[in-house]
């Protein structure tokens, strides 16, 4: 059933005089498919823009056409638009391989969209999508799929193969074998889009661009011929529009490519700049670190505070690192030979939480300890300038009192 349907939509020319035709043309490119079929494809590069990167037409001929029948046009369409034109051949048209059919052509078109971008380094921002009659098929395919190209052009197009041979109630009792359905895609088509068509077409009814047009999420502006049919469509009006939409989408696609560079060289000044910052913080630390160490060992040898510094790891507070062994042992030696709290409450009857005020409140014994520490040290004359000042012999309490100031003068 299927093949029968393939024979009736793709009634393929004699392919001997293509192929002749397309051998000698030196702008001639084999492509191959995902299912590895070889299709042909000739790469039109305008001479007016050469080094520069215009929009590029990629272009789905009809299909009592191939591409050896369509190379006039083509080449009229690129030097009359200032664009590229890239137009492929179907399976089983001229010198491609393979057999006819929906999964061939979308196959070719694939492999002709991958040609540009991979090989030729085009943006598909700078890709609009061309399809003639049921050329439109495969175009309107891509375009659902690929939501980056800058426009898509449906000449002439289908709504479907069936609806162009029955009626849509038969039509939609037979949709297991009907071809190309573009109004079930073209709803997902997110590029921009102008519709040709003429009104007195008798071989694909106007109604089927009525019927595409409204579900169009991005429409330009469309162009309806009155008195034009399918094979009659006045080239002049047609390729007006087709230039004007192509310049359309290339100020769109330098704006889009321009922001998205833009965005990209902001990316790599902000990564700088917060190298940078790291770098200069790091140095920052760095340089802190070196200049405290020079403080704390005083050049030669180390001070007794440096020593306290040392002995505490370098953090947190210092001065808690100072009082912190002095506070310990006069807590030991104030509490030895004492009962547990709990004994004296039960003799005294105080509370848990009176005693508990009473320990907290009572001050510390005499820290002589940290005095003998400091007068180890105290007549060393091995401390540079820079170094903390050698406290005073200890005198009771007073001691503690002294080192803290020198914390507090790091």
């Amino acid at each position: 059933m299927m093949s029968a349907v393939n024979a009736i939509a793709f009634p393929v020319p004699p392919r001997t005089w293509s192929a002749s035709v397309l051998r000698r043309r030196p702008d001639l490119v084999i492509l191959h498919t995902a299912s590895g079929e070889t299709t042909a494809a000739v790469h039109i590069r305008n001479k007016r823009r050469l080094g520069t990167r215009p929009v590029t037409l990629l272009y789905s001929h009809a299909n009592a056409e191939d591409l050896g029948l369509s190379l006039p046009f083509l080449d009229i369409l690129s030097r009359y638009c200032g664009c590229d034109v890239l137009a492929y051949e179907y399976l089983g048209y001229s010198i491609s391989s393979g057999d006819p059919c929906e999964a061939g052509c979308v196959e070719c078109i694939d492999a002709a969209l991958a040609y540009l971008i991979d090989e030729c380094l085009v943006p598909p921002q700078r890709v609009v999508a061309f399809g003639r009659s049921i050329g439109s098929g495969p175009t309107v395919d891509l375009a659902a799929r690929r939501a980056d190209l800058g426009g898509m052009i449906l000449q002439s197009p289908i709504a479907s193969a069936g609806l162009v041979v029955f009626p849509p109630t038969l039509c939609k009792a037979l949709s297991g074998y009907d071809l190309f359905r573009n109004y079930d895609k073209i709803s997902r088509v997110k590029c921009r889009t102008l519709i040709i068509h003429g009104r007195d077409d008798k071989m694909v009814p106007f109604e089927h661009a009525m019927m595409l047009f409204p579900l169009v999420a991005d429409k330009h502006p469309p162009l309806w011929i009155d008195g034009a049919g399918h094979h009659d469509m006045p080239d002049d009006l047609c390729l007006n529009a087709v230039a004007n939409f192509v310049n359309f989408v290339e100020e769109r696609a330098h704006r889009v490519l321009r922001e998205a560079e833009r965005r990209r060289h902001r990316g790599l000044s902000l990564s700088s700049s917060r190298g940078r910052y790291s770098s200069s913080a790091s140095s920052s630390w760095s340089s802190a670190s070196s200049s405290t160490r020079s403080s704390l060992y005083g050049g030669g040898g180390m001070s007794a505070f440096g020593l306290l510094y040392a002995f505490g790891g370098g953090g947190g507070d210092e001065r808690d690192r100072v009082a912190a062994p002095a506070s310990a042992a006069a807590h030991d030696g104030a509490n030895a030979g004492r009962r547990p709290a709990s004994e004296r409450h039960a003799a005294r009857g105080d509370t848990d939480d009176g005693d508990r005020d009473r320990d907290r409140d009572r001050p510390a014994a005499p820290q002589e300890e940290v005095s003998w520490f400091f007068g180890l040290f105290g007549s060393s004359g091995e401390s540079s300038a820079a170094a903390p000042p050698r406290p005073a012999p200890a005198q009771g309490p007073s001691a503690v009192p002294a080192a803290r100031s020198s914390s507090l003068r790091m």
